[in-house]
């Protein structure tokens, strides 16, 4: 149903697009109000296509993308149509771009935003469950990024054969997740889902020890995914030399007041 609605929606953004520029290219006609509301179709069958998503899945995919894509849309062909507009002797009502511009901004930041809000809305009854960091503490902020490095290093060597030496070492000379599976074999959404694991309960354990807010560990958890694609194709080299240099703050953190 999400689908189904996002495309709808997109097909109003479409022909709302197609409306502008016919308009800016051929004689200037008038719809009486039709291209107002095929926009208003787009921005209703968006926000309950995301509303209705974010609600089966916190987490971007097909649905997300498409509603991006169909907002992404709208802004480049109210701004083409804005120009196209400049160049005409006989001017339409240039707003009609301008507005498709805004609605497009605007839609981008509700796909953004609905997951988060949906993953904050379990977050809380999550972070309640987690232990509460420990008073006086030794590990810094280096040695939970080490720990987090090392648990990933685990999950590409279990799946493509590769020990844990080579594949940290593959990393620091900027060989990327998607280039040592392809050359060894494994299964690339395995590493991408246990990756998404490992990411998100260190988020929620930063939540849980109050050293990150809840509208930031939102976002990330929400976004976790398309993060984690990106960086298994991310060149990382000197990754390993991060670890290796001297933390400023070598003494622990300390921990936040509850």
């Amino acid at each position: 149903m999400p689908l189904l609605l996002i495309a709808l929606g997109g097909l109003g953004a479409v022909l709302y697009v197609v409306v502008l520029l016919v308009r800016n290219i051929a004689k200037p006609f008038s719809l009486r109000g039709l291209d107002l509301l095929l926009l208003a179709a787009f921005v209703v069958l968006l926000l309950a296509g995301n509303v209705l998503e974010a609600q089966a899945d916190s987490v971007w995919d097909r649905e997300e993308w498409l509603a991006a894509t169909f907002s992404l849309l709208l802004i480049v062909g109210g701004l083409v149509s804005g120009g196209l507009n400049l160049t005409r002797r006989e001017k339409t009502s240039g707003g009609r771009g301008l507005l498709g511009v805004v609605v497009g901004v605007l839609m981008i930041a509700i796909t953004v935003a609905a997951p988060a809000l949906a993953t904050r809305t379990t977050l809380d009854e999550t972070v309640t469950e987690l232990p509460t960091a420990t008073p006086g503490a030794t590990q810094t902020s280096r040695e939970r990024a080490l720990n987090v490095f090392n648990a990933v290093v685990d999950v590409i060597a279990a799946e493509t054969g590769l020990d844990v030496e080579t594949v940290a070492t593959n990393l620091d000379e900027g060989i990327n997740v998607v280039q040592m599976v392809s050359d060894n074999g494994g299964d690339l959404e395995l590493i991408i889902a246990q990756i998404s694991d490992i990411l998100t309960a260190q988020v929620e354990a930063t939540l849980a020890d109050g050293r990150m807010n809840s509208f930031t560990a939102s976002l990330l958890i929400s976004q976790m995914d398309n993060i984690v694609r990106l960086g298994v194709n991310t060149d990382l080299t000197g990754a390993l030399s991060r670890f290796e240099t001297p933390e400023d703050a070598a003494t622990p953190e300390a921990t936040p007041a509850s």
